[in-house]
């Protein structure tokens, strides 16, 4: 969230919740602690009373850019143990999981469902 806020600056909650694929209320949630963090800070959208703008602080800008770093190294490592077409391959797997279980609400395991169990090899 912190991220996309830096990346979309004066973006609502809806609207990032929509980047992040998450729901409205967990990204409310998110922005709530940031702010809190002081990472983030919101003001009413002056069109939209409803509307929560959101921007990171210079401290919260601080942040991401670290956390886009160490992204960022975590990839390279990751390309030099699998090689550059298995971590391709990877990362496009990740993020087919990613929008099939973000779009299908189905899809995501629910508590009752109990513990995951380990795939039979």
């Amino acid at each position: 969230m912190l991220r996309a806020a830096c990346e979309w600056p004066g973006s609502g909650v809806r609207e990032l919740a929509r980047r992040t694929r998450t729901d409205a209320m967990n990204a409310k949630r998110l922005a709530d602690h940031l702010e809190q963090l002081g990472l983030l800070r919101s003001v009413t959208d002056p069109a939209h009373r409803q509307r929560r703008v959101l921007c990171a602080t210079e401290k919260g800008v601080v942040l991401a850019r670290e956390i886009a770093e160490r992204a960022a190294v975590w990839n390279r490592q990751l390309t030099r143990l699998l090689g550059a077409a298995e971590s391709a391959q990877l990362l496009d797997l990740l993020e087919r999981l990613e929008t099939a279980l973000g779009t299908d609400p189905g899809n995501r395991p629910t508590h009752e469902e109990g513990p995951i169990q380990e795939a039979p090899r």
